[in-house]
């Protein structure tokens, strides 16, 4: 948070009841609602943001409420006009930057949230709505910013930006679409990518740089898409470090899987889940390629769990574990999810 208090400070639910009634005593001067519990919200939200202003919806410490929509949430914004949401749980409906008249909304950021792949879940925990996209950005010249955060699918007009870091991508299948235009199909957003997992296709306007990160992808039988991965604009950008399909239509690739590991088994990704809300979801599991699971240009592992330095830690214990055990035992590592 920046450090001069904002203009406003409402708190839910000790000041006001809902979180729409917090919203609407900002004021033109913009400010933060934040909610103090972890409960769960069932609204239809709007943010406007006044031109030059900013909103934050976000969790006090400690607290992770749940906002289980009614309606898609509209964002709006006049000229560098920003929101920012933290810390929350997103589900039942997609986030929506309409292209409204008047709708100018500079930036968006997500930190710490989780946008649910497929909207919500079922009983099974299978997802209620496998195609659904859990944010559309329907304007040029949005900056999306995705820090720490799960979200489904993503649908981005190709004149915005999409910098993500640290932060998983789920269309709820590798066949799905990750990432495109609004349409589903074009060319979206140009994308910076830096420690992520995405599942799903991915067509962008460019790749102006994807590091460290772990796209699975692939093309389902009589696909219309020419490959799973496709930079429209493959003069400009680079790939690197990262694990992605060898047909991808990509920039430049430096050190990337599975074309530099010694053999294809050497890079092969296996996961503990793919389904959102298990334990160890999204996390490399100990089987995969010993080359993939320090693949990194830290020599740890791809994705969005690069920043945890899981083979460096490992090391350091086994290190640890041979100076202090006794004479006669042995020590083995169970890796937690």
């Amino acid at each position: 948070s920046p450090p001069a208090p904002p203009p406003h400070l409402v708190r839910v639910p000790q000041e006001q009841p809902t979180i729409q009634a917090a919203l609407a005593l900002l004021g033109a001067d913009g400010g933060v609602v934040e909610i103090t519990d972890s409960g769960r919200y069932e609204e239809s939200l709007a943010i406007d943001v006044p031109a030059g202003k900013r909103v934050e919806l976000r969790a006090a410490d400690g607290c992770r409420p749940a906002l289980m929509l009614g309606a898609p949430m509209s964002l709006a914004g006049g000229d560098d006009a920003e929101i920012r949401l933290s810390g929350l749980l997103i589900a039942n409906a997609p986030l929506q930057v309409a292209a409204q008249p008047g709708n100018r909304l500079a930036r968006l950021s997500l930190v710490h949230c989780t946008l649910v792949p497929g909207l919500a879940l079922q009983s099974d925990s299978t997802p209620t709505s496998p195609d659904a996209a859990s944010l559309l950005v329907e304007i040029a010249d949005t900056a999306v910013v995705l820090e720490r955060t799960i979200s489904g699918a993503l649908r981005i007009d190709p004149d915005a930006t999409l910098q993500a870091t640290d932060s998983i991508i789920d269309a709820t299948a590798a066949t799905a679409v990750a990432c495109a235009a609004p349409d589903g199909y074009s060319a979206g957003a140009a994308i910076q990518w830096t420690g992520c997992t995405v599942i799903g296709k991915i067509h962008a306007r460019s790749f102006t740089l994807i590091s460290n990160c772990l796209l699975l992808a692939r093309l389902a039988a009589a696909d219309p898409w020419p490959a799973p991965v496709i930079a429209q604009r493959r003069q400009q950008g680079c790939v690197r470090y990262s694990c992605l399909p060898e047909s991808a239509r990509a920039p430049r690739r430096y050190r990337c899987l599975p074309e530099s590991a010694a053999s294809p088994a050497l890079a092969a990704p296996r996961f503990t889940t793919l389904r959102y809300g298990f334990a160890g979801y999204a996390q490399l599991d100990a089987a995969s390629g010993a080359q993939l699971l320090q693949g990194a240009d830290n020599e740890t592992q791809p994705g969005a769990f690069n920043f945890v330095f899981h083979a460096q830690r490992e090391a350091n214990l086994r290190l640890r574990l041979d100076e202090y055990l006794r004479v006669g035992l042995e020590a083995g590592i169970l890796h937690g999810s």
